[in-house]
């Protein structure tokens, strides 16, 4: 997985045209400081979402990646990223928003 973000990354690149004299077409690929990323739970958990998006954030450069899962057998859902609150569904969402300050320690 990393290596092929690695070099899925590699393909983007920034575009600028001149299609008349001072008209300057284009794009410019900005990685973004911060992601959340939901790891969906339950009875059947999907830790590959996890591979996919947490390990995709990891090479884009995101300074700050956060997983977000639901407790896994009463205990912490296990996880790549430096933050990750557990909480469950839709309530995790809002803790990924990046003004808010680093999160520390988990919810039951």
């Amino acid at each position: 997985m990393f290596n092929f973000a690695r070099l899925q990354k590699a393909c983007l690149l920034d575009l600028a045209v001149e299609t008349r004299p001072g008209v300057i077409l284009g794009h410019k690929n900005i990685p973004i400081n911060a992601v959340g990323c939901y790891v969906p739970g339950g009875k059947y958990p999907l830790l590959a979402s996890a591979h996919m998006s947490i390990t995709t954030a990891n090479v884009a450069g995101c300074s700050r990646i956060i997983s977000c899962a639901p407790p896994f057998n009463g205990q912490p859902a296990p996880a790549f990223a430096e933050q990750r609150p557990v909480i469950n569904g839709w309530l995790s969402l809002p803790a990924t928003a990046p003004r808010l300050p680093d999160i520390k320690g988990t919810m039951p």
